[in-house]
């Protein structure tokens, strides 16, 4: 048991990690597009993405991420592929609640 103390604090970290920088993404997205949203010209923009992020599963964006992204060019490292996508994801959530509350 001993010797897997430091991997699971390492694996600790990385998740606190994750979710504060998940969250920092998630809470800036939502009030960008929440807020946004009231811009007739950025409405259409801000509404498919709402409806990409919201009608698809989390699961399948993290795949999508971390999978395809680097088959287009596009090379993001585990945690950065994770906050990512967690956090627009997140973001798509707490955008409608932003829009709602105005």
């Amino acid at each position: 048991m001993a010797q897997w103390i430091p991997r699971l604090i390492d694996g600790l970290i990385i998740t606190i990690q994750a979710t504060l920088l998940g969250f920092a993404l998630a809470v800036a997205v939502s009030f960008v597009v929440g807020l946004g949203s009231r811009i007739r010209v950025l409405r259409p923009v801000f509404r498919i993405y709402v409806e990409v992020f919201r009608g698809t599963s989390a699961l399948v964006q993290l795949f999508y991420f971390f999978y395809v992204l680097p088959l287009l060019g596009v090379h993001l490292t585990p945690l950065v592929a994770g906050v990512t996508a967690l956090g627009l994801n997140f973001g798509a959530y707490g955008s409608e609640v932003v829009r709602g509350a105005i």
